[in-house]
């Protein structure tokens, strides 16, 4: 015969008195549990949560949990944190210095935010070190969730259309020319879509120094989310122009002088001409042409000069300012000359080779 067979009546009364021992201890534990948590010295009471989304390029403790202050707590500057580092942390938590608390807390950096459309893990440790880092004690909080926090950045589809729909509209703003004359074309592929961080964005056009406004050329494109630039892009675009400019209607031989028949106007691609180009027929009659130019051949300034005032041989007058006295002397020209040109003359009195400027038909003036 066992034990317990022999003192039955005992053992049933040890097991009564053990199950209301655990059941006391039980209580026991569970208020000291419940008074640990808010226990004067605890500040505040963290519950982190997992995944979460966040906005922007940083990650707080607000995006990542919510923070209540513990009514009554007092708050004191955390074991050898640096004196004056941060805000005070000398206070209480009732109003208005709860509210205060509670979003210092909140605004407490953990870390970068992962690149849009991406996620990234943080650990409660880091949470933490953060905390302490920001001058908080960490034990004098009730930081509570995952061991692991999946943080994911909320993204926005900047599309190419939108990209180059501001590019068009740069270019078409900002070029020389009227609407019905040009044709701008970005040469941007459909699926250089950008992914930004979601908020206010903004699309900022510029020119770069190379930037044309006629044949192929690049701009800078500024991405910003919230006015902050987030990518900068460089586009190309192209911008095609069909324009009237003078032509010559036949063949017009060097040094020849241009009339009105001599010339007419034609649309052409700007791209494919040169740049110095006439648009006006009246700027080039009474010019003369610098070169031979072909019948249909565009004028550009480089192909016409002014006629000379003053032929080789011409008798000149020399004009020289000595000592606020402008002295004339007479001379002969030894070369043509239009109005501005620098020729040599010959001062026929003293027979000295000089240079001069053409200022009329007849006068030089000494350089």
């Amino acid at each position: 015969m066992n034990t317990c067979a022999r003192y039955g009546c005992v053992c049933k009364k040890l097991g009564v008195v053990a199950k209301a021992i655990a059941v006391v201890g039980a209580l026991f534990l569970t208020i000291g549990s419940r008074g640990a948590a808010e226990d004067p010295g605890t500040i505040a009471r963290i519950e982190i949560t997992s995944p979460v989304e966040v906005r922007g390029t940083v990650i707080t403790l607000g995006d990542i949990a919510s923070v209540e202050c513990l009514r009554g707590s007092r708050l004191d500057r955390s074991p050898g944190s640096v004196p004056g580092a941060g805000a005070p942390l000398v206070g209480s938590c009732p109003e208005p210095g709860e509210a205060d608390l509670v979003s210092r807390l909140k605004a407490i950096e953990i870390g970068r935010a992962p690149f849009p459309g991406q996620e990234r893990t943080l650990s409660l440790a880091i949470v933490r070190i953060r905390l302490r880092q920001a001058g908080f004690d960490p034990g004098q909080m009730v930081i509570s969730g995952p061991t692991t926090i999946v943080v994911r950045t909320r993204a926005t589809l900047v599309t190419a259309d939108a990209i180059a729909a501001a590019v068009r509209d740069y270019m078409t703003a900002s070029m020389p020319w009227d609407d019905r004359e040009a044709e701008v074309s970005v040469l941007l592929d459909p699926n250089e879509s950008v992914l930004v961080p979601d908020g206010e964005i903004s699309l900022k056009v510029e020119p770069l120094p190379t930037t044309t406004f006629i044949g192929t050329t690049s701009v800078r494109v500024t991405v910003s989310v919230d006015g902050e630039a987030y990518r900068v892009l460089p586009v190309r675009a192209r911008v095609d122009v069909a324009k009237a400019v003078v032509v010559a209607a036949r063949t017009i031989q060097r040094h020849e002088i241009i009339g009105t028949p001599d010339i007419r106007l034609e649309t052409r691609d700007l791209g494919r001409v040169p740049q110095d180009v006439f648009f006006d027929a009246a700027a080039v009659v009474g010019m003369r042409a610098s070169h031979t130019i072909t019948a249909g051949e565009v004028l550009a300034r480089s192909s016409v000069e002014r006629p000379p005032l003053m032929r080789k041989g011409d008798a000149v007058t020399i004009e020289a300012a000595l000592a606020g006295v402008t002295v004339a002397s007479p001379g002969e020209a030894l070369e043509d000359g239009c109005e501005g040109a620098r020729i040599r003359v010959r001062n026929t009195a003293s027979g000295a080779i000089i240079r001069a400027v053409v200022i009329s038909a007849k006068v030089v003036r000494a350089m």
